[in-house]
């Protein structure tokens, strides 16, 4: 099993704080799900029948919306390699380097640390270490679609050590939409949603302005009923700029006491203004 900490200060995280009270419960459940490198494979399903999986009371559009919420508000991160979702909890701390477990999960350059060994585009299980690579020039794996046998050769392999650092482009429109596009808890149209993404006027702070507002708006009670079904499509949200939108006061009912003294002070006005020709003698 993975060797996690979870700090006895965790209710001190504004991150967190931001998000529903059963998502923070729930937090620590999810959390250990991970390896020790804070890293796990997205698959809703099949994550929710293992955390939950004793537990009928937890339907998966909670969870759903759980891990939509960390992601919004930057305590998870979702990436793609080969195919395939990851995920990454943000500021993980695990066990030293020295003891930890080997991740079976790339990170976000496709790198599997303490084997030095970057996912050929070519291969999903082409996960060996440098020395396997070269003993086992010969090895036989299966093509991306599990047929056709390919051989395998060192020179296929794009080797990196672990301490390689490639610099990463530019953030540009794309890759903000691509930001949006995980945070966005309705996943829907995307092709009319990068249409809309392309009209946003781009300024340089309008991904977090809407990854703001999604903090409150993943948790608003038009979003949340009915399982979500009044989440507009992110087509709709970006040509409405919906990001603009300000939370609504929930109203307050008056206390009784308050009533009362209300209506004491309308009682007390009444007979004043009744009585005002005695009084003034």
């Amino acid at each position: 099993m993975p060797n996690h900490v979870i700090y006895d200060r965790i209710w001190e995280s504004d991150k967190l704080a931001s998000c529903s009270l059963m998502a923070a419960l729930a937090y620590p459940w999810i959390y250990l799900y991970a390896d020790d490198w804070g890293r796990f494979e997205w698959n809703l399903r099949k994550m929710h029948a293992i955390i939950f999986g004793k537990r009928d009371d937890v339907r998966l559009s909670d969870f759903s919306k759980w891990t939509a919420q960390y992601e919004a508000v930057g305590l998870l991160r979702k990436y793609e390699i080969e195919g395939s979702t990851y995920c990454q909890w943000t500021r993980f701390i695990g066990p030293p380097d020295s003891r930890k477990r080997q991740s079976q999960f790339p990170n976000d350059n496709g790198v599997i640390e303490n084997t030095g060994v970057r996912l050929c585009s070519r291969f999903q299980n082409a996960s060996r270490t440098v020395q396997d690579a070269k003993r086992n020039d010969s090895d036989m794996l299966q093509d991306v679609n599990g047929k056709v046998p390919l051989k395998l050769e060192t020179r296929s392999l794009k080797l990196e050590t672990r301490n390689s650092n490639p610099p990463k482009a530019p953030q540009g429109a794309d890759e903000r939409f691509d930001r949006f596009w995980k945070a966005y808890p309705k996943k829907k149209s995307k092709g009319d949603a990068k249409r809309a993404w392309g009209k946003v006027k781009h300024l340089p702070d309008i991904l977090e302005k809407i990854t703001d507002s999604l903090i409150w708006q993943v948790r608003s009670e038009d979003w949340i009923k009915d399982n979500g079904q009044f989440i507009p499509n992110p087509a709709t949200y970006l040509n409405g700029g919906c990001w603009e939108d300000e939370p609504v006061i929930p109203f307050k009912p008056k206390s009784r006491a308050e009533i009362d003294t209300e209506n004491s002070r309308k009682m007390k006005e009444q007979w004043e203004r009744e009585n005002a020709a005695e009084l003034s003698k």
